[in-house]
């Protein structure tokens, strides 16, 4: 029997390795690992599927199989090409009137930039994410209000879509640094994420505690991949000092578990109590940052 899956596994190895590159090419359009790019790496992996196969194959049945899966999976990217395009002209529209209004509100920058980080918000929350559009409306936001706290804040946001953790990590630094001089302290802060647009800094309690519970989790989580016992128990102790802030600024923390942020405020101080301990142990979550 062993003799008989080698020889069928020889015999059909070219379409086995196109079907695997056609359920592969279809979880990570499903997990929407690729984004912006998923369409054009589908239709060339489905053409060159196509191609390989007509080439390579032996069998006929394989052959038709294949060029038709192939065919439908190019024809499914063309069209999902195709209906997006309306959606990215609806973003275009809407950042030109961002630009209108603007232009309309000479005299009120506060307003206009408070508007920006609205809108930044409201991108960043819609899947899939526009990055493109966000990125316009960060720069729009970072011409109109250069010094508001939503500058390096919503960058930070974006740079983590990406998966650029450490630059992401340097924004948010950057955010805490400023937050120290620009944060007002005579404005009555009720850890509301709102603050941040009525006191017309960027800066507030709850975001500041967001910030902090961000590096807590990136440093963890690159501590538990570092070998060197050094090396982990110097990010654990960042770690911890990032909790420091959240507990300062937030009592209580916050239990979202958001993606690149995987540990709640209440599993990172478990964790890390642990983790201070015996910084060359395993970690309860490791996963690579």
């Amino acid at each position: 029997m062993a003799h008989d899956v080698r020889a069928f596994l020889k015999h059909h190895a070219t379409s086995i390795i196109v079907y695997v590159l056609f359920l592969i090419v279809i979880a990570v359009w499903a997990t929407g690992f690729l984004g912006q790019y998923i369409v054009p790496a589908g239709t060339v992996v489905g053409t060159l599927a196509i191609a390989v196969s007509g080439i390579a194959s032996e069998n006929v049945l394989n052959k038709w199989i294949v060029t038709a899966v192939g065919t439908i999976l190019v024809g499914i990217f063309a069209w999902t090409d195709t209906e997006s395009q309306p959606h990215t002209q609806q973003l275009k529209t809407q950042f030109e009137s961002d630009v209108q209004q603007y232009g309309a509100l000479p005299d009120n920058n506060l307003k206009f930039t408070v508007y920006l980080a609205g809108r930044l918000r409201q991108c960043l929350n819609t899947l899939p994410v526009p990055l493109d559009h966000c990125e316009d409306l960060e720069s729009l936001l970072e011409h109109v209000g250069g010094s508001n706290g939503s500058v390096p804040y919503f960058r930070a946001e974006i740079l983590r879509y990406k998966n650029r953790f450490a630059d992401s990590d340097d924004e948010l630094s950057k955010y805490l640094e400023a937050d120290n001089e620009r944060r007002p302290g005579n404005w009555p802060d009720n850890g509301l994420a709102s603050v941040c647009d009525q006191n017309g800094t960027g800066y507030c309690r709850e975001r500041t505690a967001w910030v902090c519970h961000t590096l807590a989790n990136d440093f963890y989580r690159r501590a538990c991949a570092a070998t060197g016992a050094a090396q982990r128990q110097e990010l654990f102790n960042r770690a911890q000092k990032e909790m420091d802030c959240v507990n300062k600024e937030y009592n209580g923390g916050f239990i979202q578990r958001l993606g690149t942020r995987p540990l709640s405020t209440v599993e990172l101080v478990t964790a890390l109590q642990k983790q201070m301990g015996s910084p060359i142990s395993n970690c309860a979550v490791a996963a690579k940052l």
